[in-house]
């Protein structure tokens, strides 16, 4: 259910926000083989989780479109979304890779972030 789902997320972002814990959302990624109606589903969960993340001002980790685009790199998946070993290495990369980011511009001065 779609209006759950955003409540979900809603609930989430000012429970983190009341007790000042820093949220980051992680757009679920599926396989590339995925079918096109099961794309087309998850592209508009990932939309809703765009709208909440900006409601809140919350980082999103865009790792459907990273996996996607690096599905040359090596065996990703052992199925539609599932994540083989080396799958799972290079999502922890890369979401280390952002974590350090969002770490890293909250360090710095209100008035030099981007």
């Amino acid at each position: 259910d779609q209006s759950q789902f955003v409540g979900n997320l809603d609930w989430i972002c000012r429970k983190n926000e009341q007790r000042q814990i820093k949220t980051l959302f992680v757009l679920e990624p599926n396989s590339i083989e995925n079918e096109p109606e099961v794309d087309k589903f998850l592209r508009l969960k990932h939309e809703e989780v765009r709208t909440v993340a900006k409601r809140y001002n919350v980082p999103v980790v865009e790792m459907h479109d990273y996996l996607q685009e690096n599905h040359q790199r090596g065996f990703l998946w052992w199925d539609y979304v599932h994540l083989t070993s080396y799958g799972h290495s290079v999502f922890a990369d890369r979401l280390l890779e952002e974590i350090e980011q969002v770490i890293a511009t909250e360090r710095q001065p209100e008035g030099n972030r981007q």
